[in-house]
Order: structure tokens, then sequence, then C-alpha cells
């Protein structure tokens, strides 16, 4: 498929993610959705689509964009790629494609997001730069996610940058700005240890609903969600129910009952949507990441019971997190041709080895 049909599929406004990723099911690629004889033959069809392929602003706002690409030194992720996310591409929401600027790995063995109000306290501050100083001495190859606004956003990129660790900015608007400008000289460094990622074309505007579009990215990004300081409303919470619902782990730092920043991080925890999270060692032990050396030495004296694709889905365990089925799926699609049924009849034989067990929710974690 030409990046041309991609980019252009991904701005048309009648489709959601989903309903085009169902659409290229049937159609199979990008430049098809484009042909009005082709969609003529499909039953049930948004009748809205072919009125506007018809226009061709899709096609030319997509030859603008790849202008500006081409210019600017951004990079396209498609979400059959890869090098798309491929913990973000498990979400059922997810986008087509992403734009970045920047030289980071978009699958790291560790990726964890941090977020909260954009008014935070010097608690708040002293325990998000302790935190992240205590994980990148642990785990130098972290990268810590987040949205760039003010407050915790800024205070976690920051953090990543003087302790070494790539960071991602995740962006509700083009690649063309930054917002706010007040953090231009930061996003210039993390496109040096990171990336700018955004899933919206240059000129968009950083209006306020796109900041919770794009929050689910912040989410479906990471292993783990991280809120450090929340009233009981805000865009921060919406990223920690949205990392629940993709089965991702959440975190948070509670507070006095009196503090308003600390309400939304202590209902969290009340209803038990979040672990109450005290230092680094709280986050590290939940995640199962302090198995790392232990699992390294299980591997190598179970490794000749295990060949093949068995072995390859073994290894994933061995980063020290759980896994859902389909994200495991997309991870072992990377590798080899396969089946859903073919997985499970892997994952019924690790579990067999008593070297996996199986979790509710689809989940499998590391014995």
């Amino acid at each position: 498929m030409s990046q041309l049909h991609r980019i252009a599929l991904s701005m048309l406004r009648c489709l959601s993610p989903q309903n085009a990723r169902l659409l290229l099911e049937e159609v199979k690629t990008a430049e098809a959705v484009f042909d009005l004889e082709v969609l003529k033959e499909i039953p049930g069809l948004n009748p809205r689509l072919p009125e506007e392929v018809a226009t061709g602003a899709a096609l030319r706002q997509a030859e603008r964009e790849l202008d500006f690409m081409a210019n600017s030194g951004v990079s396209l992720h498609w979400f059959e790629d890869e090098n798309y996310p491929a913990r973000l591409r498990t979400c059922p929401d997810a986008p087509l494609l992403l734009y970045s600027m920047g030289e980071a790995e978009l699958n790291p063995s560790k990726i964890l997001s941090i977020v909260g109000t954009r008014k935070m306290t010097a608690y708040g501050r002293m325990f998000c730069e302790q935190l992240v100083q205590d994980l990148a001495g642990a785990f130098p190859d972290l990268t810590i996610v987040s949205g760039l606004a003010y407050g915790v956003d800024i205070c976690a990129h920051k953090a990543a940058l003087d302790f070494n660790l790539k960071t991602l900015a995740v962006l509700a608007h083009g690649l063309d700005r930054i917002y706010p400008p007040a953090h231009r000289q930061t996003a210039k460094k993390i496109v040096h240890q990171g990336a700018l990622l955004t899933e919206m074309p240059s000129f968009t505007q950083p209006l306020g609903w796109r900041f919770v579009q794009r929050n689910r990215i912040v989410a479906g990004l990471s292993d783990a969600c991280v809120v450090v300081e929340s009233a009981e409303k805000g865009g921060s919470l919406i990223t920690a129910y949205m990392a629940r619902e993709y089965n991702r782990e959440v975190f948070a730092l509670p507070g006095r009952t009196i503090d308003p920043f600390s309400r939304g991080c202590n209902k969290l925890i009340k209803n038990q949507v979040a672990v109450l999270l005290e230092k680094a060692e709280d986050l590290i032990r939940e995640m199962n990441w302090d198995r790392n050396v232990k699992q390294q030495s299980r591997q190598q004296t179970l490794f000749p019971l295990l060949d093949g694709a068995m072995q390859e889905v073994f290894d994933l365990f061995a980063e020290g997190r759980d896994y859902d089925t389909s994200e495991l799926y997309e991870l072992l699609r990377q590798k080899r041709d396969c089946d859903m049924g073919y997985l499970l009849s892997i994952l019924l034989q690790l579990e067999l080895y008593c070297l996996i067990r199986a979790l509710p929710g689809n989940k499998y974690r590391l014995y």
C-alpha cells in the first residue's frame, strides 16, 4: 500500500479507526478504498464514504502531508507495519497510523506512562523526579511516556532526559508546532533522546477534545500508567481508566484527603482502579520486573524443553510483565504466520510445563 493512500484513509472523516480496519479486511488495500467501483460492490457501506472519496479532499490533504513529512524529517508508522507500537496495536481503538519525529524505538522492552495534573505541587514534583531516578538506576532501557503538558507531564519528560532515559511525548496536534510553546526547548531535546508522536496530521490545531483523544495513545503505548497527582476530574483520570480498559496496570500516588490534587489519586486507589504507589520498588514488584535475573537463569535451564514458536512465546515473558492473548498473538504474528488456535496450543503447553500461569481476563504471567 502506498503511503499516500494510507494517510488519505486516516483522514476520511466518516470512518473511525475500527471501521477503517474492517473495511481494509474487505477490500485488502488502502488504494481500493478510493476506487468508487470497488465501494459500489460492498453491501451496507456508509453512504457518506463514496461521497467523501469522490471529492478527492483526503488525497489532496495526504499529498500535502507527504510534502511536509519529506521536508521535516517525519516518519510514518502504519498499524500493520513492524515499526508500529505493538502494545498500542492490541487496543481496539488504536489509530491507523502515527507520525513521529525523533529516534526512539516504539517497542522497547519496558515502557511506562506518567500523567497527572497541570498544577502539580512540590510533593508531586519530588515524587515524580525520585521515581524516574530510581527506575532509571534499575532499568536504563526504560522509556517514559507522557503528553508534554504543564505540570506532571513536563516534569516526567525532564526527569527522563536528566537520567538518560528515552522519552516519548504524545501530542494532541500536528508536528508542525509545539504546544504549549513554553516547552519547545524540551521538545527539541526529546527529538534527540526519544520522539514526538501524534496521530494528527500537520496543521492540526490543539483543541481541547483532541487532548482527550490522544490520552488513549498514552495509555495504550505503555506497560503501566502512573498517576502522580490529579483532581477529582481531569484528563489524567481519563487516561487511567483507559489504561485499565486496555488491561494495563495503573498506579497512583496517595495524598492527604484535604489536598485537592490528591483526591483523584485517592479515588483511583479507593475504587481499586489503581495500586497505591509509594516508591519505585512497589511498581517493580507489582510489574514483576524484579524477576528479570531469575527469569534469565530459568530460561537457560529450561531451554532444552522448548523450541521454535514455543521458545519465542516464552521469551516474551522474560520482560517480566503480563500479557493478554490478543497482545501475544500480535507479537507472535510479527515472527511467523499463525492463527489464534496455534497460539492457544502453545500457551497450554507452557502451562503444562508450569512455566506460565493463566490469570483472569485472558492474561498470562510467568510462574
